[in-house]
């Protein structure tokens, strides 16, 4: 049985982004619009999609059918942004939650292969992480702080929050931090929150059988 998150989630892709925007088309290529030149609103549908078709059709358009369509994609439309974030705002009180029982339990993982420096920065990183799926706050690359990170916000940062601390996990699931796994981790770090290496870092944990992202 369907349940209802996915029934507003594929009623809204169906409705919104295929019937509407389609139909809008058609009908602004078929019929002279109300508003404006016809092949103004062709090219601003064409390119930017339910943006334009959904002013095109409630003032614009001539078809009544259309315009309630249209009225019928709002609710929708809304239904769905509250969804996310909804789904963004659990993720992320989740997250944090994990963060704070990642450093409790730091305490008890063996770190003596770390020196004082490493030690402060691991801890340092996992508080990072924890503002980063708090308030987005932006991550900040082990080798280059200032310049080698760009902005990376909503979903896609809460899910290199998430598969870090998968990673933290696994790499502390002896109770025993060792160097060459610290050096591992900086480097997942590094690579996944940077975004011109995220995918080639996704591709590499996957390949070494380190990351199932089903």
């Amino acid at each position: 049985m369907i349940s209802i998150n996915l029934f507003i989630v594929y009623s809204t892709i169906l409705l919104v982004i295929i019937i509407q925007p389609l139909w809008s088309i058609y009908h602004c290529i078929k019929t002279q619009p109300r508003l404006g030149s016809r092949v103004i609103w062709v090219i601003g549908m064409l390119l930017l999609g339910s943006f334009i078709t959904i002013p095109f059709a409630l003032f614009a358009g001539s078809s009544q059918r259309l315009r309630q369509l249209t009225w019928l994609c709002i609710p929708f439309v809304i239904a769905m942004a509250l969804l996310y974030n909804f789904g963004t705002s659990h993720q992320s009180q989740r997250l944090m939650q994990r963060v704070d029982k990642q450093i409790v339990a730091l305490n008890q993982i063996d770190l003596h292969e770390l020196n004082q420096t490493e030690q402060h920065q691991l801890r340092q990183a996992l508080l990072s992480l924890k503002e980063a799926a708090s308030d987005n706050a932006v991550l900040q690359t082990f080798t280059d702080p200032i310049s080698s990170y760009q902005a990376i916000n909503g979903h896609n940062q809460l899910t290199r929050v998430k598969i870090l601390l998968d990673l933290f996990s696994l790499y502390t699931q002896t109770n025993h931090f060792t160097h060459q796994a610290y050096l591992a981790w900086v480097t997942d770090f590094d690579e996944l929150i940077h975004v011109s290496l995220y995918r080639q870092a996704l591709l590499r944990l996957q390949g070494n059988q380190l990351l199932n992202l089903a």
